[in-house]
């Protein structure tokens, strides 16, 4: 993250991970977090599967809100 302009650093947890609520969303608008960058209680692939699939969902849901 240190790489990256301090306007889309995310907000972290205290094991450092980034903080993102059931869409897979940041902090930072716009951007999304799935996998080992994120907090899980059962850390896997098949959970950044489903993460993913989450952050797209979440992407369609802002498409359709955006079109109606």
């Amino acid at each position: 993250l240190c790489r990256f302009d301090t306007a889309l650093h995310p907000t972290l947890t205290a094991g450092g991970h980034i903080k993102t609520d059931t869409w897979q969303r940041t902090s930072v608008a716009g951007l999304y977090a799935a996998g080992d960058l994120t907090e899980s209680i059962q850390p896997s692939v098949a959970t950044a599967i489903a993460q993913g699939l989450a952050v797209a969902r979440a992407i369609e849901r802002i498409g359709h809100q955006d079109s109606a």
